[in-house]
């Protein structure tokens, strides 16, 4: 019998309407910080036709697609595209209604285990293997199996030799400035979505800490959850799906004891909206002085949360020096358990929503890994663009950069940030100020250029993405920048996402087609030496640049377009002419193919094109660019 049928049949003696009803009591259970009993969405009864038809849909969907880990998000994405369209078809500035839907595009798996196999894979792989194992090892995929644990592959973990050296490294570092003790450890992603960085660390700190704390997979699991894991996310809808899938990986793990009541998720909104009076808000913090002026900051501090976001920084913030947050979070909690009406009661609970989530924004991690929004400046409402310009100045050309420099505050000393964002501020102009900052401040441990359709999903198409390893520590004189490129070399076939996947794990040869990508190692202070720091893998060049001896102020064009274009129809005769396309309408079908310009390519021609000119009425003026 199914879980549907089983429910349907209990309803009756457990006093529910119907079994739907009996599976939302149980899931309030399950998980009351998702499923809250009092949501009025369990009020709603939906005509029988309806309910009919939502549930064939949902009975003729295939067992895996149902029961997948990451199904919830697809389809989350994919109730979101519509209006994703419908946002960017009216042109209108971005803001706290639309980011949510506009930015929204979860992460490939393949990019979620690359950039933690590089980041804490290549941090276990230095108390894991000997020295003797980097020395004798053939291959890389020798490394990895030695390094591997149940539940943790690593197949994307990269290693390479030295100059000068015959053992093997980690190309991306062994991180040593990060905390000996896992119980120490502390992970965060900031724009976690539907939680694909919070599952896949799961398994690896699950695996991790039963081998060196002799725990077992439920006592792993319980740790790692309270402990380690921590999500935020502008989106509340997203955080509910973060929380869901999360808890389902814990309950699904192998010899983990299957369900039971978990330690509270380290996972909260910070883009909740502050609907509450501010006296209503403030009453919270009953007659405690300290705890109602600390309510007060935090009201101001979140009134553009749904905008910001996990851009907003309470550390910054004066509250924190009246109470911690968790002094905060237990007035709250005594603020729930007294009798209130309903309005007093949601107060209470958004409050306590706020709170956790100014606790996970002030607080340090030893990892930061998110996959963060794409958006452009011109494309941002007032608020976001002002926000940008005024706090990371270097960043404000995208969100993107502005959120890589808004990790930088969450990182300890020694902390990494492994991210995932667009690939042209590597290389555009705009961004050389942040380029030459983080190149000066951060180490970069590992660079990624993915490149077009790093995404299966279409709604990324034309998006040209990198993944970058940044550790907050000051590089040395010495210190390397590992790199590889996987996007298509110009001019050759385009490269998808599932070849983009295997070449990053080293493979030779790409079965449909693609050619293997050597990973580079270089010296990090060269890239400032490099024209205008852009980022990239080959060694510095010892000759000038041509900017020493010349300035371009254009690049290719038809400087004297005036002079030697006409629109098709104006000369009967078009001997010496060729067909110009230029830049088309976009309100028009066929636009861009009306001109004909000159073929300057002999005097003679020339010649001739000057008396066919004059013969049909242009006489001088052409000459001066003026039509007679």
């Amino acid at each position: 019998m199914c879980i549907r049928d089983r429910c349907q049949e209990l309803a009756a003696g457990e006093g529910a309407r119907d079994g739907w009803d009996l599976a939302a009591r149980f899931a309030s259970k399950m998980l009351p910080q998702i499923f809250r009993p009092d949501s009025p969405v369990f009020l709603i009864e939906l005509p029988p036709e309806h309910q009919q038809r939502l549930e064939k849909l949902l009975a003729d969907l295939p067992v895996d697609v149902f029961t997948a880990s990451d199904s919830l998000g697809w389809v989350y994405q994919f109730w979101q595209a519509k209006r994703k369209d419908e946002i960017n078809k009216s042109e209108v500035k971005i803001g706290a209604r639309e980011l949510p839907a506009v930015t929204q595009l979860f992460t490939e798996p393949y990019m979620v285990s690359f950039l933690l196999d590089n980041s804490l894979g290549a941090w276990w792989v230095a108390r894991r293997l000997t020295e003797h194992d980097l020395v004798t090892a053939e291959t890389e995929d020798d490394l990895r199996q030695k390094a591997s644990l149940p539940g943790m592959p690593l197949e994307y973990l990269r290693f390479i030799k030295k100059e000068g050296e015959s053992k093997w490294s980690p190309a991306s570092g062994s991180f040593p400035g990060w905390p000996e003790h896992l119980a120490d450890f502390k992970m965060l992603d900031p724009c976690c979505g539907s939680g694909h960085f919070l599952v896949a660390i799961l398994s690896m700190l699950v695996a991790m800490r039963m081998t060196l704390e002799g725990l077992t997979a439920r006592e792993a699991t319980d740790l790692v959850l309270s402990q380690n894991i921590h999500g935020l996310e502008i989106d509340k809808r997203c955080v509910e799906l973060a929380a869901f899938n999360l808890a389902l990986a814990a309950w699904k793990h192998p010899e983990a004891g299957g369900y039971r009541t978990l330690p509270e998720l380290n996972l909260a909104c910070s883009g909740l909206a502050i609907s509450a009076k501010k006296e209503d808000w403030l009453a919270l913090g009953g007659e405690r002085y300290n705890m109602r002026l600390a309510l007060e900051l935090m009201y101001d501090l979140f009134k553009d949360a749904p905008t910001l976001g996990s851009l907003i920084n309470p550390a910054k913030s004066d509250a924190t020096k009246l109470v911690s947050w968790e002094e905060l979070s237990a007035v709250l909690d005594q603020a729930l358990s007294r009798e209130q009406t309903d309005e007093q009661h949601e107060t209470a609970i958004a409050a306590k929503g706020l709170a956790k989530a100014a606790q996970l924004l002030s607080e340090k991690y030893t990892l930061v890994a998110t996959n963060v929004p794409y958006l452009g400046q011109r494309d941002q409402g007032c608020l976001l663009r002002s926000f940008s310009l005024k706090s990371y100045p270097n960043a404000k050309a995208d969100i993107a950069t502005v959120f890589l420099m808004r990790s930088r505050n969450w990182l300890h000393q020694n902390g990494s940030l492994a991210i995932v964002t667009p690939q042209n501020w590597l290389f555009l102009k705009r961004y050389q100020n942040l380029r030459e900052q983080l190149l000066a401040q951060m180490a970069w441990c590992l660079v990624v250029k993915l490149g077009e359709h790093a995404f299966e999903n279409l709604a990324a198409a034309g998006a040209f993405v990198a993944m970058t390893l940044l550790s907050a520590k000051k590089p040395g004189e010495q210190f390397r920048l590992s790199g590889i490129d996987v996007s298509a070399p110009r001019g050759q076939r385009s490269v998808f996402a599932p070849e983009k996947a295997i070449l990053l794990k080293g493979s030779t040869t790409c079965p449909a087609g693609g050619t293997s990508r050597q990973l580079h190692a270089t010296p990090q202070s060269d890239q400032l030496a490099k024209p205008d720091a852009i980022i990239n893998f080959e060694p510095a060049s010892t000759v000038d640049c041509l900017s020493r001896y010349a300035t371009s102020y254009q690049g290719a064009s038809t400087i004297d377009i005036i002079r030697f274009r006409l629109l098709f129809w104006e000369l009967s005769i078009r001997n010496s002419w060729s067909y110009h396309q230029s830049t088309p309408r976009p309100e028009q079908h066929y636009s861009g193919c009306s001109y004909i310009s000159a073929d300057r390519s002999s005097g003679s021609a020339m010649a001739e094109v000057a008396g066919q000119m004059k013969e049909e009425g242009y006489l001088g003026g052409w000459l001066s660019g003026n039509r007679a």
